[in-house]
């Protein structure tokens, strides 16, 4: 073997054998807005299930502002657009309910809004997990130069030259999977 053949393998031997962090089934990295995203709904499920519990106790003026009008959080709002952006409803979490006549009707409605909500989050996340999962498989380790080069429609020159001054990162995505990022080429 030649020695640009010996450096084309050792390179390709380098890509696939760098460690990165993993997440805690240990095959997908997760992206950090998306993780972000997942303790944000995580922590919400808790909030709401914390008032989920409490809201026997509470009656319509504990639920509704005084100016009649109910008033959606930014939280909810954010939660409402990351449903809205997975293919939910996101006004689930928006506050539609207007006040009732009737203080046991209106405790029902938000009662029933609560359970919605708290049955929607874990379905959100799951959407985000297996969107990042989808999109961790679309990512193949190439098994040589040329692969590597037709996958990142670039020369394998470049792409030698990028990894070698650090301008490439790559993840390990699970033991026979990585991914360079694009962005980066």
């Amino acid at each position: 073997m030649n020695s640009k053949g010996k450096e084309n393998n050792q390179l390709t031997n380098n890509l696939a054998q760098l460690k990165f962090n993993k997440n805690t089934q240990g095959d997908v990295v997760l992206d950090p807005e998306k993780l972000e995203e997942i303790c944000f709904l995580s922590s919400q499920l808790q909030s709401l299930q914390e008032k989920y519990q409490l809201l026997d106790e509470l009656c319509d003026q504990d639920l509704i502002p005084q100016e009649g009008l109910p008033v959606t959080s930014d939280d909810d709002e954010r939660c409402a657009r990351l449903a809205d952006a997975h293919g939910f409803d996101g006004n689930v979490f928006r506050n539609l309910l207007l006040p009732s006549l009737s203080e046991e009707a209106s405790l029902r409605a938000i009662s029933k809004n609560v359970r919605q909500r708290i049955n929607m989050i874990p379905r959100i996340i799951a959407s985000i997990e297996e969107q990042n999962t989808r999109s961790a498989s679309e990512y193949s380790k190439p098994k040589s130069p040329a692969e590597w080069s037709k996958h990142f429609d670039c020369s394998w020159d470049t792409l030698k030259k990028r990894f070698d001054c650090g301008k490439i990162r790559v993840i390990k995505l699970s033991t026979k999977s990585y991914r360079i990022h694009k962005d980066d080429l």
